[in-house]
């Protein structure tokens, strides 16, 4: 049962100024939710599919997405460290 109820968080990547990781939704929920947390310019593919951003924790982000791109980017204003939880529908992606 713990194994079902519990918050599993499972990093995703991180490189320099960023962090992803799963929150731990169950795998029977049809939403993937991701927290990431970045002090700098950070690009998030949607690869073809609806994303949805919270800011969690921090002032103020820009996003941006170039013209015709699958693509955002996210840019913490004023700098400093920034959470967001992004959610979209699990099987939905187009490569």
């Amino acid at each position: 049962m713990q194994n079902n109820l519990i918050n599993r968080i499972e990093p995703i990547a991180s490189k320099r100024g960023w962090t992803e990781e799963r929150t731990g939704l169950h795998e029977c929920e049809f939403i993937e939710t991701r927290r990431h947390s970045f002090q700098e310019l950070v690009p998030h593919h949607t690869y073809g599919t609806v994303n949805v951003l919270n800011l969690v924790q921090g002032d103020e982000i820009i996003v941006e997405s170039p013209k015709g791109k699958s693509l955002f980017q996210l840019k913490d204003e004023p700098e400093g460290s920034e959470d967001t939880i992004e959610a979209y529908v699990r099987g939905t992606f187009l490569t």
